[in-house]
C-alpha cells in the first residue's frame, strides 16, 4: 500500500510514518517509492508504544527482526532490557519524589 493508503487506514500523519520509514521500521522501497505492507500497519501501534516507553528505533528494528524471524527468547530479552530501564526509571524518580517531600515538609515546618 502507499502512504496515503497508509495515513488513511492508522490515522497517523505522514510525518510520522515517513519518520518510521526513514528509520527502517517499516515499508520498502519498490520502484523509488515507499510501499508498505499489512504487517506494517500491524506493527506500527507496537512502535508508537516503544517509542513512547523510550525504545529507540535501532532497538526496535533489532526487536522486529527477532519477533519476526521467529528468535523469540532474543526478543523478550530486548523487552526485558526495556523493562529493566523503565524500573530504574521508576526507582530515580520515587528518590526524587522523597527528597522533595522532604524538602515540602522543611518548608512546611518553617511557616
Amino acid at each position: 500500500m502507499t502512504l496515503r493508503e497508509m495515513v488513511a487506514l492508522t490515522g497517523l500523519s505522514e510525518n510520522e510514518l515517513n519518520g518510521y520509514y526513514k528509520d527502517g521500521l517499516i515499508g520498502t522501497e519498490e520502484g523509488g517509492t515507499a510501499r508498505f505492507s499489512a504487517q506494517d500497519a500491524r506493527d506500527i501501534g507496537l512502535i508508537r508504544t516503544l517509542k513512547g516507553f523510550g525504545m529507540t528505533s535501532e532497538k526496535i528494528s533489532q526487536y522486529f527482526d527477532c519477533l519476526h524471524g521467529g528468535v523469540l527468547y532474543e526478543a523478550a530479552d530486548i523487552l526485558w532490557e526495556l523493562r529493566k530501564k523503565l524500573l530504574d526509571d521508576i526507582h530515580e524518580g520515587q528518590a526524587s519524589l522523597d527528597t522533595l517531600d522532604c524538602i515540602i515538609r522543611v518548608t512546611e515546618h518553617r511557616i
